[in-house]
């Protein structure tokens, strides 16, 4: 099966949009930790550490 991976990148973006999911492009996950019943996450970029409370875990 062929494909343009050029096309797909913006049919995910399209997805991505409609759905209202917020991403971090260049950044890397470092840790992942419970907090009682939600999931909490560590990410690194140019910004520094981030903690994010994930409402979903995929």
């Amino acid at each position: 099966m062929n494909y343009n991976p050029e096309r797909l990148k913006l049919v995910w973006y399209q997805l991505i949009q409609q759905q209202g999911v917020r991403y971090l492009l260049r950044t890397t996950l470092i840790y992942v930790a419970t907090e009682g019943e939600r999931y909490a996450s560590i990410f690194w970029n140019k910004g520094g550490f981030q903690k994010v409370l994930l409402r979903r875990v995929l």
